[in-house]
């Protein structure tokens, strides 16, 4: 299961993202229901 996370995503915040051994899901706080999820291999969606 992916660990969820909550921040104010923008073209900066998704290029620093990165995550451990599992997929992680960051949400925006402003925007409901905007998310990225990360992948261990480097894949954002």
């Amino acid at each position: 299961m992916a660990r969820l996370r909550h921040r104010t995503i923008s073209k900066r915040t998704v290029d620093a993202l990165a995550v451990g051994g599992r997929d992680a899901v960051f949400w925006d706080h402003r925007l409901p229901g905007f998310g990225v999820r990360v992948y261990p291999s480097g894949a954002k969606v």
